[in-house]
């Protein structure tokens, strides 16, 4: 949320991920109700860090290999972890909001 937090518009900014996640959960076939995210608006990207990015890929398969095993080792051999479309990735380092450990 933080990212959200500090954008300049954070709604639409929010609405304009969500509408992404809807369009990838059609494809899916899963049920996403996109009426209650309203009309489509255009925000812009937001910045990722590579560092980020890279974070909470690992993070995901942290959670994969003990949730969900076939997934895990699909995904395990990925290298570049392309974004939302709502980011842009940039050079940097893990975001100063986790808590790595």
């Amino acid at each position: 949320m933080q990212r959200f937090k500090s954008h300049s518009r954070p709604v639409p900014a929010i609405a304009a991920y969500l509408l992404s996640v809807c369009e990838e959960a059609r494809k899916r076939n899963y049920h996403f109700d996109a009426t209650k995210i309203g009309r489509r608006r255009t925000a812009g990207k937001m910045a990722v860090t590579r560092g980020q990015l890279r974070y909470e890929f690992e993070w995901l398969l942290e959670k994969l290999k003990k949730r969900d095993r076939k997934a895990y080792m699909r995904l395990k051999v990925i290298r570049s972890v392309k974004p939302h479309p709502s980011f842009r990735v940039v050079p940097g380092p893990v975001a100063s909001w986790e808590k790595v450990v």
